[in-house]
């Protein structure tokens, strides 16, 4: 397999070619779950290397992969299956013959950050509109808070510059700065800390003071909820030993390793059947 990260081989088109393909999906939701949203990461599913974050209600989640295994077909894409390790919700995957980029969406009611919970569904809703596009999502600023601590903030409250920068954190707060300063009531008491941090951000600079005060707050919290702190651990360990879509999360570019059809193999051989949505992808 050839190509470096956004290009796929042979003849196919190239992964940024992404949106209309999956505009389809992101609309068709929007109609069908009143409480489904896009939370993030739309720009780099977009350009073919990330998955698309996205928020709804347990409840609706068996509509979402219905819509998801009637979208993907249409899309001229196989389903590979759902993972469901992680207790807060699915990742739903598909791929492309010959593209080495999978479609991800992941759906989850509840974010956590540093083992606290840090978005619920009614959270990112109460920040979310439909867009020119036709599809539900958060208000940029929203999503950049989000970005900085999910991505920007290393552990000690460090700056995570090639994040950072990958992820358009700052071109996100730069554009919607009072969704930005908003979304700081997600860390309660820690919310004057992170305002200062994101001030901090947009300005070029970083205040490590501050994102740390965040992130102490935040572990503290989590440890006041000793079961859900411990879901979290089993989760991360999980994600760690035994799931082949977790730990593609982690792959340079979650590209696919060069031989995809044993990947899918593996994917299948780590998931009950029931998971593998009654398809499988057979290309090499």
């Amino acid at each position: 397999m050839t190509g470096g990260p956004g290009v796929v081989e042979g003849d196919s088109p190239r992964a940024a070619d992404r949106a209309p393909l999956w505009l389809p999906l992101l609309r068709d939701l929007t109609g069908e779950v009143p409480a489904w949203t896009v939370l993030k990461n739309l720009d780099s599913a977009f350009a073919g290397i990330g998955d698309i974050d996205t928020m709804a209600p347990r409840a609706t989640w068996p509509t979402i992969e219905a819509r998801f295994r009637a979208w993907a077909p249409a899309a001229g894409l196989s389903v590979v299956g759902v993972c469901r390790h992680n207790r807060r919700g699915p990742n739903f995957l598909a791929r492309r013959v010959g593209d080495p980029y999978l479609f991800i969406l992941d759906v989850k009611d509840t974010r956590p950050w540093r083992f606290s919970t840090l978005v619920t569904v009614e959270d990112a809703l109460a920040a979310a509109a439909v867009d020119a596009s036709g599809y539900r999502r958060t208000r940029a600023g929203f999503a950049g808070t989000l970005k900085l601590l999910f991505n920007g903030t290393g552990y000690g409250g460090y700056r995570r510059d090639a994040a950072i920068e990958h992820k358009h954190v700052l071109e996100d707060l730069r554009a919607d700065p009072e969704g930005a300063l908003g979304a700081a009531r997600l860390v309660g008491a820690a919310a004057p800390a992170l305002r200062r941090g994101i001030r901090a951000a947009m300005a070029g600079g970083w205040s490590r003071r501050d994102m740390l005060a965040v992130e102490v707050w935040c572990a503290a919290r989590g440890l006041v909820h000793p079961v859900r702190f411990g879901r979290q651990v089993l989760t991360r360990r999980t994600r760690d030993d035994r799931c082949p879509a977790f730990r593609l999360a982690y792959r340079e570019g979650r590209r696919l390793p060069d031989d995809p059809a044993a990947w899918v193999a593996s994917f299948e051989d780590a998931h009950p059947r029931g998971s593998l949505l009654g398809l499988r992808d057979k290309a090499a």
